[in-house]
């Protein structure tokens, strides 16, 4: 059924005249997003839209002399809003994919897409291959993070895949599992809402792997649009030269989320 869906939003999109919209100052700018995914996006207890990509973009629509306004939404029927023109940008950690890049255009990357290992600070696994011998290390059900690591450790280990990653957190926490390799962000998510109280930590380097797991993530605007499209990738140059990026990186995670440098 997504499939089905996916096609008809792609054969919608493409079938729009493209007639872009010259931008003036104070022009409203409505931002999709489903604000259930702290620190990135969420609401606070009077139900005001906070994270790091909600301050991200406040600061970039300040810069770009727009005016900004936050939508809550389901995060599968995102594009299809931007589409009913309920939304403008789509701002909801969304990963560039092939597919998507059909339907929408995406800005430069915001964050990087970033994998890592999430193990008992007593467990004596140091990141390095052989660390991992004879362990059982529990991924999300689905392939590409099994296939990853097949193909990264020496063996002999044993995989656990999960449809809910919360069942592995369990699992973890009860020593059924050795390791999770997997989301940093879903993992960092976790820790520190109280991971590393049960005496948990990241494990080795973070994992930068563009050709596996994707360059990341960015916001998204209808395409025909450039002038929405320039006005935050010159919104996100800026932040990124001013250090406002660098402040709100700092102010969310103990590590970095952007791209890192060659």
């Amino acid at each position: 059924m997504i499939k089905n869906v996916l096609g008809c939003l792609l054969a919608f999109a493409l079938a729009l005249p493209l007639t872009p919209v010259a931008l003036a100052d104070d022009t409203v700018v409505k931002i999709g997003t489903e604000a259930d995914y702290p620190p990135f996006e969420f609401t606070d207890s009077a139900g005001a839209f906070q994270g790091f990509e909600v301050d991200l973009l406040n600061r970039i629509c300040e810069t770009q002399h727009l005016s900004c306004v936050f939508v809550n939404g389901n995060f599968d029927s995102l594009i299809a809003d931007l589409y009913a023109h309920k939304i403008d940008v789509i701002a909801s950690q969304m990963s560039i994919t092939e597919r998507r890049q059909k339907l929408v255009d995406f800005t430069g990357v915001v964050t990087a897409a970033q994998v890592a290992w999430i193990a008992r600070r007593s467990s004596g696994i140091s990141g390095q291959p052989e660390s991992f011998k004879g362990l059982v290390i529990g991924v999300k059900n689905d392939a590409l993070y099994a296939n990853y690591i097949k193909g990264a450790l020496q063996g002999p280990l044993t995989i656990t895949a999960y449809s809910a990653m919360d069942a592995a957190y369990d699992d973890l926490t009860k020593g059924k599992i050795d390791a999770i390799f997997g989301d940093k962000y879903m993992q960092w998510d976790w820790l520190r809402k109280g991971g590393q109280d049960k005496g948990f930590q990241f494990i080795g380097k973070p994992i930068y792997d563009a050709a596996t797991f994707g360059v990341g993530t960015a916001f998204a605007v209808r395409k025909g649009e450039p002038d929405l499209l320039k006005a935050l990738n010159d919104g996100l140059t800026k932040a990124n030269r001013d250090g406002t990026f660098k402040y709100l990186n700092d102010k969310y995670f103990p590590f970095s989320v952007g791209v890192p440098a060659k």
